[in-house]
């Protein structure tokens, strides 16, 4: 990903690791770096996730997030979005993190759905039936924001 005229997406990303780095308060991106379509957000994602992995170990997870009106409102999406989550962010019973590791602690309350079997993106799209029957677990999970 590295090159000597990094694209705009790319800076994107890599100003987003270093606000994550610095634990800097939740900010948009400057308005030169600020995505112009969905799918320009998710190709920053992308590159913000390659970018984390080095340090937070591979994916190992995806979240939906922001699935209320109101928590939508507040960041200025009209959407629903897809998230990454990785192995270094996971912890099973019991965890234990620490506050100063986070600038504004939030711990959200979730349902965490553990696949017993892969589904396949060249096979969607899926049946609300045949996700049912790939889930392997559900259970409560705790997510810890900042």
């Amino acid at each position: 990903m590295a090159t000597s005229n990094p694209s705009r997406i790319e800076r994107a990303a890599r100003a987003l690791l270093d606000a994550h780095r610095r634990k800097a308060k939740f900010a948009p991106l400057p308005d030169e770096l600020t995505p112009r379509s969905a799918e320009e957000a998710y190709a920053i994602q992308d590159a913000f996730v390659a970018l984390k992995s080095a340090a937070s170990g591979s994916v190992a997870g995806w979240k939906i997030a922001l699935t209320t009106p109101q928590m939508r409102a507040m960041v200025g999406v009209n959407d629903s979005i897809g998230g990454t989550l990785h192995s270094g962010q996971m912890q099973n019973t019991p965890g234990r993190v620490r506050a100063a590791d986070y600038a504004h602690l939030i711990v959200e309350f979730e349902v965490a759905v553990k696949l017993a079997e892969d589904l396949r993106a060249a096979d969607a799209p899926y049946t609300r039936e045949r996700v049912a029957q790939a889930v392997g677990a559900v259970m409560p999970a705790l997510e810890i924001a900042d």
